[in-house]
């Protein structure tokens, strides 16, 4: 388009020329001829700057019509975790937060959370989830710093409570979630700024596949193909020791084993599933003396042995989007809680 303006230009530019070369011409000849008559005659005069607005309006057309932006095309689909923002909660339910006095590091406070509806009406019947009316997930917003504690609600409808000491300083990301009786559970995500002594934020560094805690070595196995959003997913947890594979695993939260999984953008949050608890019956289990094997979702009624998990632990879990995660494992062993963080990377 440019270089047919360009060329428009140009053309009306020699144009211009040819006209003022043959008006020079033709005042010669009528200088070197008689003059039929003495009345002035009123000829226009053309001079190059007559065509000069013409060809600059041109030139300026061209520059505008090359430099205008197209368009504006519609937004691209999100690709990516950080871009991606699923929905924690229905509209109908909500959540009121309270942390006091303002959260220093090192300094307790008193945090608690309501459950409520959208017009802030208490919700005094919760269902228990994983042995819990609620639980708290509290992360640094670098994914560095990860905790799993549980508030005490003191009456139906009412907040739940519970003191907390921030050790360091810096943004946090609070998820707590919980399930109204004859609805699904919803979760709900608060962001806190702590005072105090900052330590830089912390990349998460390159996937891996095996994380190791005071004693227990645990490697992560994921479907062939990698991992992919989209899909129904599972993945494996293989526990050990310095002897070799580990059976003897304990209920943690009424199952094998407790996963989180937080993208980096900490803007969502994945429900994880026990296959056993799913009917599966994937997660290997050993009997306690004298009894039978049991799965983590089957109640140990009276005389009934304990369940024990291991050597492996599966999970389901769905990725929403392409991008980075973090996942922790929680287990039980000899009544000591064992965290494994891992990091994910899933593609599209």
């Amino acid at each position: 388009m440019l270089f047919f303006v360009l060329l428009l230009a140009w053309l009306v530019l020699l144009g211009a020329g040819w006209v003022l070369l043959d008006r020079g011409l033709t005042a010669r000849v009528q200088a070197a001829a008689p003059k039929p008559s003495t009345d002035p005659v009123n000829l226009p005069t053309l001079h190059l700057s007559t065509f000069a607005p013409l060809a600059g309006a041109l030139l300026l057309f061209a520059a505008c019509r090359d430099g205008a932006p197209e368009a504006p095309s519609a937004p691209a689909a999100p690709t990516s975790a950080e871009e991606t923002v699923t929905p924690l909660h229905e509209a109908r339910f909500g959540m009121a937060w309270g942390i006091t006095p303002a959260p220093q590091a090192g300094q307790p406070v008193a945090l608690s959370y309501t459950p409520q509806t959208a017009d802030g009406a208490p919700i005094a019947a919760l269902d228990t989830m994983h042995e819990k009316l609620s639980h708290l997930i509290i992360v640094s917003r670098d994914l560095s710093f990860f905790e799993h504690v549980h508030a005490e609600q003191r009456a139906a409808g009412g907040a739940f409570t519970m003191p907390y000491t921030f050790a360091a300083g810096g943004p946090y990301v609070l998820f707590a979630d919980y399930t109204p009786t004859e609805a699904n559970t919803q979760l709900f995500r608060h962001e806190v700024a702590v005072g105090g002594e900052t330590a830089p934020a912390r990349p998460l560094g390159p996937a891996t596949t095996e994380s190791t805690d005071r004693g227990l070595t645990v490697t992560l196995g994921i479907p062939e193909g990698g991992l992919k959003t989209g899909a129904h997913l599972s993945v494996s947890f293989r526990v050990r020791d310095a002897k070799g594979d580990v059976a003897d695993l304990q209920p943690y939260l009424g199952a094998g084993g407790h996963v989180v999984v937080i993208p980096e953008s900490t803007q969502g949050f994945l429900h994880v599933h026990p296959e056993e608890a799913m009917g599966g019956g994937h997660a290997e289990t050993a009997p306690a003396a004298g009894g039978t094997a049991a799965h983590a979702h089957e109640g140990a009624g009276h005389g009934a042995a304990a369940p024990v998990y291991g050597p492996e632990l599966r999970f389901m879990t769905t990725f929403p989007a392409a991008g980075r995660y973090k996942l922790w494992l929680q287990v039980r062993r000899a009544g000591q809680l064992h965290t494994f963080p891992f990091v994910l990377d899933v593609a599209g």
